[in-house]
């Protein structure tokens, strides 16, 4: 828990600095990728409906 903590308090530092760990890059280009999916699925409510 502690080692978590330890990167999540390097990655805020880096990005503070403009410097991001590739983690962090990662981990903001999963969440993007997740949002225009949920964003699509909501737009197209009855496609999803019938793939569920």
């Amino acid at each position: 828990m502690s080692a978590s903590t330890l990167t999540l308090s390097l990655n805020e530092k880096a990005a503070l600095e403009g410097r991001p760990f590739r983690l962090k890059h990662q981990q903001s280009r999963i969440s993007v990728v997740s949002e225009g999916r949920s964003r699509q699925a909501g737009a197209q409510k009855p496609e999803r409906a019938q793939s569920t």
